[in-house]
């Protein structure tokens, strides 16, 4: 008998090093890049790279992993023991001492794509829930319907006997047009739910910054050449307002130059300055560090990390070999300028035991993490702590 292995797998491509700041080092570090997605497996061999989740960082010195924006690079270094300010002239150039112009020409890019990413990171939970809309679902029960339908009124009609074979043929034929028509639709429910629900928020949001054209022409396509779906499903015309759009335009009128960005000078050279990297400054909710200890080993997140994935399967963030753990037990999702927060994946069940708390709690929905505690990876905290699937987290400045 012959079996097929096949299921989702997380996947991770290394894009090469830059220069950045590493919050629990508290200094500039060269940070290894990598792209995080989720694609079909095959014997456990993934199909290609698959639909991004995102891209996070790591510290060569600390070991750190958090979220990085890739597009505020301008390249990758491939050698990993490239000194320090090669490395920073080459990727991040704006950390070089004396680029206070080209940091605030950073600080206007980074507010204009904001935005963009925190809607993409709605559109990609909604993407990974895998649900249907009302479109997609009754395109899946016409599916069975229609031929179901078609056979029954063959039958009720006594028609098999003059058309078996085309009525038979005919079912099949609308059965997998529709499984592929349904299919379609199934794919595309993101987009759907983009244009229904985060179409008019994410315009509003960023006409209230003003962008020219020129700023929201790179930032899309900054955003497309690192796979973010978001760009390729807004329009740069709305985003642009109705006006820009149909404004008339004439010979006798021309249209008055648009004002270009400001061009940010060169940086300086090493010799001309001895401390070559400055520090940017951390804000309280970046400086935070999420510690999660287990087994004798320390775990260490920032926030704008990817979504944290804790159990058995072998591509989490954390493993757990127990049998008593999910292969996909508990995720902490992390956004900036919010608390943590648990979330049970498992029919297991999650307990959570806050520092002072007289019992544990059992996790359901959404619950955040403040202080420091321990979480069991079972409906039953004692029989968690029984089987050593506890895990300690605290939250620390």
């Amino acid at each position: 008998m012959f079996f097929f292995i096949w299921g989702i797998k997380v996947t991770e491509k290394k894009l090469g090093y830059v220069a950045e700041y590493c919050t629990t080092c508290r200094e500039v570090r060269t940070v290894k890049i990598i792209r995080v997605g989720r694609t079909v497996h095959l014997y456990y061999i993934p199909l290609g790279y698959g639909k991004l989740l995102g891209y996070d960082g790591v510290c060569r010195k600390c070991e750190l992993r958090f979220g990085v924006q890739v597009t505020d690079y301008l390249g990758f270094e491939s050698d990993k023991n490239a000194d320090l300010a090669k490395i920073a002239e080459k990727t991040n150039p704006k950390l070089l001492a004396g680029n206070e112009a080209a940091m605030a020409a950073s600080k206007r890019t980074s507010d204009i794509r904001d935005p963009f990413l925190r809607y993409e990171r709605n559109l990609l939970q909604r993407s990974l829930s895998g649900g249907l809309d009302r479109w997609s679902g009754l395109a899946y029960l016409l599916t069975f319907a229609v031929p179901i339908g078609l056979l029954y009124a063959a039958s009720a009609l006594d028609l098999w006997e003059r058309a078996g074979d085309w009525i038979g043929w005919s079912a099949f034929v609308l059965f997998v047009a529709g499984l592929i028509g349904a299919g379609w639709l199934a794919r595309t429910v993101p987009a759907r739910h983009f244009r229904r629900d985060l179409e008019a928020q994410l315009i509003d949001e960023v006409r209230k910054l003003s962008p020219t054209r020129r700023e929201l022409e790179d930032c899309l396509a900054g955003l497309r050449k690192f796979d973010y779906a978001i760009a390729r499903l807004v329009s740069l015309e709305k985003l642009l307002g109705n006006e820009a759009v149909k404004a008339p335009t004439s010979f006798l009128a021309p249209r008055p130059a648009q004002a270009a960005p400001p061009v940010p000078p060169p940086p300086r050279s090493l010799e001309e300055d001895a401390t070559f990297i400055r520090m940017p400054e951390v804000t309280p909710a970046q400086s935070q560090t999420l510690l999660i200890t287990h087994g004798g080993k320390e775990y260490h997140f920032s926030p704008g990390v990817a979504d944290i994935v804790i159990g058995r399967a072998r591509e989490n963030a954390i493993v757990l070999n127990s049998k008593f753990v999910s292969r996909a037990h508990v995720q902490i999702a992390w956004s900036l300028g919010s608390a943590p927060r648990l979330k049970n994946l498992s029919p297991a069940g999650t307990a959570i035991l806050l520092e002072g708390a007289s019992r544990p709690v059992e996790c359901k929905g959404e619950v955040p993490l403040k202080g420091r505690g321990q979480i069991g990876l079972a409906k039953d905290f004692s029989a968690a702590e029984a089987e050593g699937d506890v895990l300690y987290f605290q939250v620390v400045a």
